[in-house]
């Protein structure tokens, strides 16, 4: 085993020696050109790559239109794990994909499953039993409880059938209360904060919306992006048309022109910049659903070897 060990030192060592840094977007074009064999593919990818950055986030998709689109979107990316392998329901890259979501945000702790159930069933039932739920710790009970919920069959005399239930808690255990009021502006939630208001006080309007949450289940990285939160939307205030998203970030950017202390500056840096985070979307089409496929698995793998090079 030592010596095995010795040997990856020795050659990640050689490598990072004979490594050269990728500081231009043609070199990064020339990669993505040769992992999809296409000049038009590759430079569509690096693109993105570039514009998002080594720590940016692509998403690529398949629709129904007969080509290749790009997007750049507006998203948040914040520190976050999968409390329970279970839950994940994309298993080739270890992450729980949730869609078109209602979601509920407190830094209550869910330890008893009677009285988290009793809290969120009248939101989880309101929103067609589509739901986040991001808290900082879920009890071993209270996710079994959820499992059991998501697994529930039902028999018609004739077949037996899941019913159409999706809950996805997701852990914020790092997570600060004013980091979880950010997510919660960016989702048009309300936070239910434990310092003022009970989980027995949880109503349908506290909860907000997201078109897409990708949380990551990799023991040494804690990564959610968030999509599309009803945050971002644009409101008529005063006359003017705004998101609340804009007007959080603005707010925060004053904070920190106010701010003297390096540590609470450092953090309204990290708050603002997860609030501005960019994310790509490749939207992937083409004649046949086998080429479609075909596409898609050649753009994620130029994906992954920009975003390596990147690093």
């Amino acid at each position: 085993m030592i010596i095995a060990n010795a040997m990856r030192y020795i050659v990640k060592t050689k490598i990072l020696e004979r490594a050269q840094k990728v500081d231009t977007l043609e070199t990064l074009e020339k990669i993505a050109v040769i992992s999809t064999g296409d000049e038009k593919l590759g430079k569509m990818v690096a693109d993105m790559a570039w514009k998002v950055g080594m720590e940016g986030f692509i998403d690529v998709v398949e629709v129904y239109k007969s080509e290749i689109e790009t997007e750049v979107m507006e998203g948040m990316r914040f520190h976050a794990k999968v409390p329970m392998k279970a839950f994940v329901n994309n298993p080739a890259k270890f992450e729980i994909i949730s869609k078109d979501c209602a979601v509920l945000i407190t830094n209550h702790a869910l330890l008893d499953p009677k009285q988290t159930a009793e809290a969120i069933n009248p939101t989880f039932e309101s929103n067609n039993h589509n739901l986040i739920l991001i808290a900082p710790e879920f009890s071993q009970a209270v996710l079994e409880d959820m499992v059991r919920a998501i697994s529930v069959i039902q028999s018609d005399g004739k077949a037996i059938k899941k019913l159409g239930i999706n809950i996805h808690p997701v852990a914020v255990p790092s997570l600060r209360t004013e980091v979880l009021e950010d997510i919660a502006i960016f989702c048009g939630a309300n936070l239910i904060d434990k310092n003022k208001r009970t989980l027995q006080s949880i109503k349908p309007v506290d909860a907000g919306f997201l078109e897409k949450l990708v949380v990551k289940d990799v023991e040494n990285k804690e990564d959610a992006v968030a999509l599309g939160g009803r945050g971002t939307k644009e409101i008529q205030k005063d006359g003017q048309t705004i998101t609340p998203r804009t007007e959080h970030i603005a707010m925060l950017k004053s904070q920190l022109e106010e701010t003297r202390t390096e540590t609470f500056k450092n953090l309204l840096k990290r708050r603002i910049g997860g609030l501005l985070s960019a994310v790509g979307v490749i939207k992937v089409g083409d004649t046949t659903r086998a080429a479609s496929l075909y596409n898609k698995l050649k753009i994620e793998d130029a994906v992954y070897a920009c975003q390596s090079a990147l690093r």
